[in-house]
């Protein structure tokens, strides 16, 4: 009953980790080891009392839901290596958007805003997995076990958090939204993990900033 417990336990301590919820000072590499992480400038983590002068609560949230989702992608990436599975299929990422698009619209979102947000972290979440599964292939990593199971664990996990994204952009329809949604302080805060690449949170940062702007138009 233990070793079934654990896939579980790891993909929830991996997402805690990866928000800043627990200190972090041996995350796992692409290769599946620990290495040393050099820990963020000081000041670069903030709590969410400090936070809240610079930037909304939703948008907030939205920066570390997108965190959180994003966490999930290394165990994606393990099921998939272990099973042979190629990372994109086009087919279930399009009827998985247009399942979002019409979720948006119950909330009165339109697709303008509720499409690109996704697609950037449908890509995002590709890229994570690519090139984690790229490393293992060229090294010849072994299977991984235990592995928290894609359909049982991680896709339900997956969909929550899609589904809070999306109630926390149709919470932005009515929030005071600021010109800078995202401090600086904070999207540098995730570069020194091991899960996203500079290009990867640059690419999440600017979907956050689309979204918004997005809203804007909308409420103009």
């Amino acid at each position: 009953m233990l070793l079934r417990l654990l896939p579980i336990v790891r993909m929830h301590l991996v997402i805690l980790l990866t928000v800043g919820c627990l200190p972090c000072s041996s995350p796992q590499n692409s290769s599946g080891t620990t290495s040393s992480v050099t820990d963020p400038p000081a000041g670069s983590q903030r709590s969410a009392e400090s936070t809240r002068s610079d930037i909304d609560a939703p948008a907030g949230t939205l920066w570390t839901l997108s965190l959180q989702r994003l966490a999930l992608m290394p165990d994606v990436a393990r099921w998939k290596y272990n099973q042979s599975l190629p990372v994109s299929v086009p087919e279930r990422e399009q009827k998985l958007l247009a399942d979002l698009v019409e979720q948006g619209r119950m909330l009165n979102l339109p697709p303008s805003v509720v499409e690109p947000f996704f697609e950037a972290q449908f890509e995002i979440a590709r890229s994570i997995q690519q090139r984690l599964i790229d490393d293992w292939t060229r090294t010849k990593h072994p299977p991984f076990d235990p592995v928290p199971d894609l359909d049982k664990d991680l896709r339900p996990a997956i969909t929550r958090l899609s589904t809070e994204l999306l109630k926390t952009l149709a919470e932005l329809r009515t929030a005071s939204i600021s010109e800078s949604a995202i401090p600086s302080e904070l999207s540098s805060a995730t570069s020194s993990g091991v899960i996203l690449t500079p290009d990867e949170i640059s690419l999440m940062r600017r979907s956050i900033e689309a979204a918004l702007t997005a809203l804007r138009s909308e409420l103009d």
